[in-house]
């Protein structure tokens, strides 16, 4: 299987699992934006991860799971506000209210969200081996 199909499928199934852990935090009604948001964040950080993951020693890749953390929150939280209002068609007047959301969850992930660094970490370790791996897959 190609590289980039194993980060895509890895990124679907990472984003989907951190939806469920975003996902009690949230309304039923809401969960077809969390699982929505959840996936489109999760192939995209593995796309952004995938080429300095290739051949990054241990180090870089703990920092990058650091550093994905925080990433991952922004993206999430902007997604997730445009879906939200895309959806309902309740967009407000201020233009940069997405931003601002998706920065404010991103320090609020680095300030409240320390427990989250180490599946932040264990999930960029994943990813370095999926991409890593020569093993055939039976997908």
């Amino acid at each position: 299987m190609n590289t980039w199909v194993k980060v895509i499928l890895f990124g679907i199934i990472s984003g989907l699992i951190w939806s469920l852990i975003i996902g009690g935090l949230n309304a039923k009604e809401d969960s077809i934006f969390v699982f929505t948001a959840g996936v489109i964040t999760g192939v995209a950080i593995s796309l952004v991860l995938k080429v300095p993951l290739t051949k990054s020693s241990w180090k870089r890749t703990l920092v990058f799971g650091l550093i994905s953390l925080p990433l991952g929150s922004f993206v999430y939280w902007t997604l997730f506000y445009f879906l939200t209002e895309l959806v309902k068609n309740e967009f407000s007047n201020a233009p940069f209210e997405p931003i601002y959301l998706g920065a404010y969850f991103a320090l609020m992930s680095v300030l409240c969200g320390f427990c989250y660094f180490p599946l932040s970490v264990i999930t960029t370790f994943a990813l370095k081996k999926t991409i890593g791996s020569g093993v055939k897959s039976a997908i």
